[in-house]
């Protein structure tokens, strides 16, 4: 079954059979909550929970794959886990449900950066392609989200948690049947099988700039995690409140929420289609800036929406295309560019742990206790500012790693006896 159809469909169904499961579900949580009898407060402490647990479950699940080679089982393990969770979901009654959800973060938290490290080892030497394999993963929830809606209008709120089982299962069966048949057909290095590199070799000038590539990007990965922490935590301020300020301050009904969650997906989809042109047009830094500063317009957009000009919350959300895909592609190419043989899977989880996790999960609190106190107005101005100062830190990543690699090679060259031993460093890159 896996050897007919061409990697790249393969990759893409992988992409929407997820990311579709999760569309038909996370929509309708909230309702479900209530349904349970939890307060908004105790729906709020679960929400502001899950990001936390996965900031400390994806990484360690991510190391064990790497570590045991058993990218695959983990796979396929937490999406069965997941259906068993999900199934319990009704059954269960508050204070059940609470550790029900949070066991379900700790187990599920690893499928999407698996799936992104899975994704960018089939592609090979093709993985600027990326952003043409997850915008399926928009399509997805684009699609199932609406279809979930309408079958709960219809029925009940069992109907998602169903669709969720069904779609999860197809997952685990796709990862179970097409993970190496991917990695085959595109010829990629399968790191999940890679050899250490020989080390005894003579040092070639080769060698010395991988030397000063691997001490500079350890430099920049850690800072850029750091950025990916202040990134996530903006966003997540602004936009875990914009349903609300949708309800107390736009007066919006729900079509008008339904557009505007239609203008959030729109120009997600040609947007990460085309993130590898936009990439090798402008380059990872350029990127990284511009979908930092799209943001701080979107919060100065949300700041200028009232009542009567509220069509000014649909053009800041079409910004959303912008910021999230350009952050997002940037960040998972970056950290695939960081990662030794043998810790892809980890390096993707440690960016989505600190940009969705850690970050995401510290927004989230923020948001909560500064809007009850100051109002959304407020909110997102703070946001704003918090991703500026993602900006000015990533600025600062640029020129003292750029420093830190002209410092390395210095040494380099005058402990060296050949001068020939550090021709080439000059292509290395601060990022």
């Amino acid at each position: 079954m896996g050897e007919k159809a061409p990697a790249y469909v393969r990759l893409a169904i992988l992409n929407v059979v997820l990311f579709s499961a999760f569309g038909c579900l996370f929509p309708f949580l909230t309702a479900a909550y209530e349904a349970k009898g939890l307060t908004k407060t105790e729906i709020g402490g679960v929400t502001t929970c899950a990001p936390f647990v996965s900031f400390l479950f994806s990484p360690v699940w991510a190391r064990l794959a790497d570590k045991t080679k058993q990218h695959r089982r983990v796979l396929v393990a937490s999406s069965l886990v997941a259906v068993v969770l999900m199934f319990l979901f009704p059954l269960v009654s508050f204070p059940s449900v609470v550790a029900l959800m949070i066991l379900y973060t700790a187990v599920t938290c690893p499928l999407c950066p698996l799936l992104d490290s899975f994704v960018l080892e089939a592609l090979g030497e093709h993985a600027e392609m990326y952003g043409k394999v997850r915008v399926w993963g928009a399509v997805g929830v684009g699609v199932a989200a609406p279809v979930s809606g309408f079958l709960v209008d219809k029925m009940d709120l069992s109907v998602p948690f169903a669709m969720f089982g069904l779609l999860m299962t197809l997952s685990a069966t796709l990862f179970y049947f097409w993970l190496k048949p991917c990695l085959n057909t595109q010829g990629a290095k399968d790191s999940y099988t890679a050899e250490a590199p020989n080390t005894e070799e003579p040092w070639s000038a080769r060698q010395v700039c991988n030397k000063v590539c691997s001490s500079s990007q350890d430099v920049c990965k850690l800072s850029f995690l750091v950025v990916a922490t202040f990134v996530g935590m903006g966003t997540s301020m602004g936009s875990s409140l914009s349903s609300l300020f949708l309800q107390d301050e736009l007066l919006a009904d729900r079509t008008y929420m339904g557009l505007a969650t239609a203008c959030t997906i729109l120009l997600e989809l040609p947007a990460f289609f085309f993130a590898k042109n936009i990439i090798q047009t402008i380059g990872l830094n350029t990127t990284i800036i511009v979908a930092q500063m799209a943001y701080v317009l979107r919060m100065c957009l949300y700041c200028q929406c009232v009542a009567d000009n509220s069509y000014l919350f649909l053009v800041a959300e079409l910004l959303h295309g912008v910021t999230f895909v350009g952050i997002w592609s940037a960040g998972v190419d970056l950290m695939r560019r960081y990662a030794a043989v043998g810790t892809e899977a980890f390096n993707q989880a440690l960016f989505s742990a600190c940009f969705n996790g850690l970050g995401g999960g510290t927004g989230s609190l923020l948001a909560g206790l500064l809007y009850e106190t100051y109002g959304a107005y407020f909110v997102f101005k703070c946001a704003a500012c918090v991703v500026l100062l993602s900006t000015a830190l990533f600025l600062c990543q640029i020129v003292l790693v750029g420093k830190h690699k002209q410092t390395t090679v210095a040494a380099f060259a005058s402990s060296s006896r050949e001068p020939l031993l550090v021709k080439g460093c000059d292509e290395v890159q601060a990022v």
